[in-house]
């Protein structure tokens, strides 16, 4: 098949960040499709190149993390329609469309609708619920204009794939739970060196604890802060913290650690030089703000962490904390304890070993990338014949409309 894939935000392992949709990309290729990625970057040309087989094209949109809601908006919104203009010239049998934003979902829905092109939408992250909880969006018409164009995106999708088990019981409020295919964030098991350390604290004089992702506003940086103070404060005899990242916070971060002796901020690293980090980390920390919507999150961090072996360390609930119970691979951290758990942690050095263990069975047997790039590939060739159909029948109908 000859497949467009909506990707605002597409990034490839050497430059670091978020390699979801890289990886699915290169799992299209491998199995005989045609990918042309349309994403976004910061030059002032439209740009298209060859990336490890996929074709991707660059649109000039400018995006940074500093920038304000209705910045960002605006960004958002120019992807959309240079998104369509682009897409609407290429040749496709089907779409995949991953958001955020939402608006991602507007051109696979227009495409579909003039073009008859039918299409997968994978969910990232609720929308518009996860801003409207946060108050980055307020104005109700705005909202509203929102849930009306997300069940509409939802409705008219041929499938759906979210990243976790409560997207789905959400989504599946108002849509028919038949075509929603949970496919959680993956665990890249292929960066494994012949001779793997573990566990890391046993040539580490220190117990070393690594956050490795964004610095941004759902990031609980309240939280982080926090830890970077008493850990500097209260264990720094035996506990080495490393930050990784960018955001809207970084510099704040960075500032912070500086003025410390045993809290490091390395900002933001290419893919094998987070793993590096990782691989000789005895912990992963992930942080969200206390809201109940943001534990429907597919954290790429946790699941990196697990891929090295790293004991999981959380501040928030839902599917995740209970993932890490079940399988006593970490801890979730309470904002008024955290004192007293980092203690018993560092008492408990004996469970240290399990707890990294069941991590690499969970990266292994559970959220191995290869197996859940599979799930994808076999998502697409069983429906293969209902997606050719579903375009003849809708472009016949738009020509005749």
């Amino acid at each position: 098949m000859k497949i467009i894939y909506l990707h605002q935000y597409f990034c490839t392992p050497d430059k670091g960040g978020a390699t979801r949709s890289y990886h699915i990309a290169k799992a299209m290729i491998s199995s005989g499709h045609q990918v042309d990625m349309i994403t976004t970057h910061n030059k002032n040309e439209y740009m298209v190149e060859k990336i490890d087989g996929i074709r991707v094209h660059f649109l000039p949109i400018s995006y940074h993390n500093h920038y304000t809601s209705l910045r960002r908006i605006w960004s958002f919104i120019q992807f959309a329609f240079k998104s369509y203009k682009i897409a609407k010239n290429i040749s496709a049998d089907l779409v995949y469309a991953t958001s955020t934003p939402l608006s991602v979902g507007w051109t696979a829905l227009k495409l579909n609708a003039k073009k008859g092109m039918p299409y997968i939408f994978e969910v990232r992250d609720l929308w518009p619920e996860a801003p409207k909880a946060l108050g980055v969006i307020q104005n109700k018409f705005l909202l509203r204009y929102l849930e009306i164009l997300e069940r509409k995106i939802y409705h008219r999708a041929d499938n759906i794939i979210v990243l976790s088990p409560t997207m789905k019981t959400f989504i599946a409020k108002n849509i028919d739970e038949s075509k929603i295919c949970v496919v959680p964030n993956f665990s890249d098991n292929s960066f494994i060196p012949k001779q793997k350390i573990v566990p890391g604290f046993e040539l580490n004089k220190k117990f070393k604890i690594t956050y490795a992702g964004a610095l941004g506003l759902v990031n609980d940086i309240a939280f982080l802060k926090k830890l970077i103070v008493l850990i500097d404060q209260k264990f720094g005899h035996s506990i080495q913290f490393t930050i990784m990242g960018n955001g809207k916070f970084a510099e704040e971060i960075k500032s912070l650690c500086q003025k410390t002796s045993n809290v490091s901020f390395l900002g933001f690293l290419p893919k094998e030089k987070v793993f590096k980090e990782l691989l000789l980390s005895d912990a992963s920390l992930t942080t969200f703000l206390p809201f109940e919507i943001l534990e429907s999150n597919s954290p790429n961090k946790f699941f990196d962490g697990l891929a090295m072996s790293n004991i999981s360390l959380i501040n928030f609930g839902g599917w995740i904390a209970n993932l890490i119970e079940t399988h006593h691979c970490g801890l979730r951290i309470d904002e008024s304890k955290i004192e007293i758990q980092l203690h018993d942690l560092l008492q408990n050095a004996n469970e240290h070993l399990s707890m990294k263990q069941n991590a690499k069975h969970l990266a292994l047997h559970f959220f191995d990338k290869d197996l859940l790039c599979a799930e994808i590939i076999g998502l697409l060739e069983s429906n293969k014949k209902k997606y050719s159909k579903a375009k003849m029948i809708k472009t016949v109908r738009t020509k005749t409309a």
